[in-house]
């Protein structure tokens, strides 16, 4: 029995090493399969999911698919059901939703963006946008500390979100908790700090943008951030 759940293990390891290095070249039967381990953890699913498109045809009718219909297939009982309807109506809704993608280019688009995340705060944040090369949001990853009137998130932090996310621009923006949108020396620290994580890993720091009650401070727009980037000594 260990041995043949050790075999289990190492074809679904390898199944998964395989949606993550090539999932585009993977037949719908595997895609199928991978997508099973979630609902049924300790059977071969290969068989499962050769029976699920053979009944109904593709991938796309498995997921439409009715729950009677469904566990009319060999291998697939009531939370197996459940659980491809979830996935069916997952893809519905995103389908449905068709948002349009958020682009940030300019100081009026990164209030727009952002303004929001910054009323009646008590504590500093500092978020960091990533843009690809058509400056559409990738990611926007939250940082926030209790320190007031600095940019104290971890620069090593910062780094591993650029690495991993590979933006072609990147945009930070704080909050003053004082109601001046002045930047600090620290402000101007931290922001050499990110150019050069940035730097690092082929990324541009287009702006730091600094919040502060109604008011709003452009490191880009105040020609701060030409003169930082001119100068990479980090203090």
């Amino acid at each position: 029995m260990s041995e043949l759940k050790g075999i289990h293990d190492g074809h679904r390891q390898r199944m998964i090493e395989k949606v993550l290095n090539n999932c585009q070249s993977m037949p719908d039967h595997e895609l199928l399969e991978v997508l099973l381990f979630g609902a049924i953890p300790r059977k071969n699913t290969n068989e499962t999911a050769h029976l699920l498109l053979s009944r109904f045809g593709s991938i796309q009718n498995v997921l439409e698919a009715e729950q009677l219909a469904l566990e009319s297939v060999e291998g697939i009982g009531r939370s197996t059901a459940g659980y491809l309807i979830l996935i069916g109506q997952l893809i519905k809704r995103i389908s449905e939703q068709k948002v349009k993608p958020a682009l940030v280019k300019n100081l009026a688009d990164v209030k727009e963006y952002l303004i929001e995340k910054f009323l009646n705060e008590t504590e500093e944040k500092f978020y960091l946008l990533m843009l690809n090369s058509k400056y559409k949001v990738l990611s926007t990853v939250e940082f926030t500390d209790k320190m007031s009137d600095q940019v104290s998130a971890s620069m090593s932090d910062v780094g591993k979100m650029i690495a991993i996310f590979k933006p072609a621009f990147v945009i930070i923006a704080h909050n003053h908790t004082s109601g001046v949108a002045k930047p600090s020396e620290l402000d101007d620290i931290a922001t050499k700090k990110v150019n050069l994580a940035c730097l690092l890993h082929g990324a541009s720091l287009i702006d730091h943008v600094i919040f502060a009650n109604n008011d709003t401070y452009s490191y880009r727009n105040e020609g701060a951030l030409e003169k930082i980037k001119n100068d990479t000594n980090v203090k």
